[in-house]
């Protein structure tokens, strides 16, 4: 199915006017995709609202004919979609947000209306210097900002770090690149190694690499593009695991408050090591190491969901609820109070990390929670 053609059934269903059989071709189309993404006709923001309003009259409509009917309304996965695209309408760049398991019943057809709200997180770091100064990157004019030993440290553009070669040093220095919650940076090594840190992360790295090996040590979640250098192999420390690499593509995710910490390969080849246990990864591959029992699982996954973050987006697959909270928290930067007892089901859907955190709560409110946010806080009730 053509994307235009797509587009036009969307449209036909929102504003009620779908034939029997173009309702049957959508539900078709439902069934067959995987998280595909949907880019919504509508041109500007007035005649987003338009069709939106359209949208929610007749989801709201076909919820008072399943009450009337003497039924218990739950979503089906078409409307499950469509609910996402009225908030794709809304500029949120949803394009579904769905349970694995049974469909949740809805509690409510209108949008929440949040009397706060936070902003996105951005690029935002601080980077502390060989002799403990600091420097904050997000307010820092571009340009050379510091020479380290071995180094000329620039930033040429607001989120990207350089470090330029230079003399040769007998001494070995340090800086540490760490992003606060609710911030992202990317560096380029002196060895022409790129990184990029996810929110709350920090990586701490020599100005040159002048030893056997490349080494640096890594808290949060960074993407890592190495250099190929054969002689000298890059290796990443976390709190529990050791990298080893030549040259290679992988991200890894070693949070505190998370219940295991997990690599993800993409290209290339890397050697695993925690505690006594070793293992080899292929791409396509993650390996993740529980905190508790320290045992390793290997298995095949999407490295899509791995980096989503790197490209922009939330991408959760078959995730808890509340671990799909906790990378809201750390993006923008809030705390989270849960209830007593959360949803058992698993969701699937991909989220635009641009967005205002009540269009991001709109669409969670379809698991059947409610949030609320006070000052720096998002309280969730059942």
């Amino acid at each position: 199915m053509t994307r235009e053609h797509l587009q036009d059934l969307i449209t036909r269903y929102a504003n009620g006017t779908a034939s029997p059989e173009e309702i049957t071709e959508l539900h078709s189309w439902y069934r067959a995709m995987d998280m595909e993404e949907v880019h919504w006709p509508a041109e500007d923001e007035y005649e987003k609202e338009q069709v939106r309003q359209q949208m929610l009259h007749r989801l709201q409509q076909e919820i008072k004919q399943e009450k009337r009917s003497g039924r218990i309304y739950r979503l089906s996965p078409l409307r499950w979609a469509a609910a996402a695209v009225v908030l794709l309408l809304a500029g949120a760049a949803i394009w579904m947000m769905r349970p694995v398991s049974a469909p949740l019943p809805v509690t409510a057809t209108k949008d929440t209306v949040f009397r706060n709200d936070a902003m996105p997180g951005g690029n935002k770091a601080t980077l502390t210097l060989a002799d403990g100064s600091t420097i904050t990157l997000d307010s820092t004019a571009n340009g050379t900002i510091a020479q380290q030993a071995g180094a000329s440290v620039q930033q040429p553009q607001e989120g990207k770090l350089v470090y330029q070669p230079g003399t040769a040093s007998s001494g070995i220095s340090y800086n540490t690149l760490a992003t606060p919650r609710g911030g992202q940076y990317q560096v380029l090594l002196p060895d022409g190694t790129r990184v990029w840190l996810n929110a709350a992360s920090s990586l701490t790295y020599p100005t040159a690499f002048t030893g056997p090996e490349r080494k640096v040590e890594l808290t949060g979640e960074g993407y890592f593009e190495v250099a190929k250098h054969a002689a000298k192999p890059f290796k990443v420390k976390t709190n529990e695991i050791e990298v080893e690499v030549l040259g290679t593509h992988f991200n890894i995710m070693a949070y505190a408050d998370e219940q295991t910490i997990s690599a993800t390969l993409l290209e290339g080849s890397i050697r695993l090591a925690a505690g006594k246990e070793t293992i080899l990864m292929e791409p396509g591959q993650q390996a993740q190491l529980n905190s508790a029992t320290q045992k390793i699982r290997l298995a095949a996954v999407n490295v899509e969901e791995a980096v989503a973050w790197k490209h922009g987006y939330f991408l959760f697959n078959k995730q808890d609820m509340a671990g799909i909270l906790r990378q809201v928290a750390r993006w923008y930067d809030i705390s989270v109070q849960l209830p007593a007892e959360m949803p058992k089901d698993a969701f699937s859907g991909k989220i635009s990390r641009d967005v205002k955190l009540s269009k991001l709560l709109s669409v969670l409110e379809t698991s059947g929670l409610h949030f609320n946010i006070e000052g720096n806080k998002l309280i969730v009730n059942r």
